[in-house]
């Protein structure tokens, strides 16, 4: 997960400016450049990105994070995700994978007649590490959803189990409408046609 996401929040720390001993704090590592290069374990990864999020005071930084992890950016699990016949079978390899993308966090994708649902928690984790994990995956699904399809061909609906924050224009730029703030769980759901459409990535071919 880390040689993933752990770039990109560095470049959204950088835009403010950071304090990599803090960063580094409680992680074992003396530098940035010596994480970034080591094989990291959960509870490293999720020490680094708890830190990153306290340092960034920003409770939106992981739709931000999610908005920059499009597949192309995953390696070997990107192109397993664009090689799939359709968005319905990539979410499925995504499952499978999950936890090379969130070691610490539970994701569950259940399908209906007419809709996919996806659950995620992170009950173990401080909340604002919680939030951050499941406000970067959604934000991703819902972006390389719209690289893969026409925007306005499905429906999303998102719950969230905190307050409604002061960015709201950023949930609804990326999820539309329809969100319940003060739920009881993180769930994603959408249409279930979509998650048919069969990709068309010139990546597919090129790879």
């Amino acid at each position: 997960m880390h040689q993933f996401v752990l770039p990109i929040l560095i470049d959204l720390l950088y835009e403010t400016g950071f304090n990599e001993d803090k960063l580094m704090a409680g992680s074992g590592f003396e530098s940035l450049d010596a994480a970034m290069n080591a094989s990291l374990s959960p509870f490293q990864v999720d020490n680094l990105c708890g830190n990153a999020v306290k340092l960034s005071r920003d409770s939106a930084l992981g739709l931000m994070a999610g908005g920059k992890l499009d597949m192309m950016s995953l390696g070997i699990l990107g192109y397993a995700l664009m090689s799939c016949a359709s968005v319905g079978d990539s979410l499925r390899v995504l499952m499978r994978y999950i936890k090379m993308l969130l070691p610490s966090a539970q994701v569950n994708l259940s399908p209906s007649k007419e809709k996919f649902e996806l659950v995620g928690k992170a009950p173990e984790l401080p909340l604002l590490l919680e939030r951050f994990y499941i406000d970067a995956l959604f934000s991703s699904i819902a972006h390389n959803l719209y690289a893969l399809t026409d925007k306005t061909s499905f429906n999303i609906q998102l719950e969230l189990p905190y307050e409604r924050p002061h960015q709201l224009y950023l949930y609804h730029d990326i999820f539309g409408q329809q969100i319940l703030f003060g739920a009881s769980r993180y769930a994603l759901t959408f249409d279930k046609p979509v998650s048919y459409t069969h990709l068309t990535l010139p990546t597919n071919r090129e790879v």
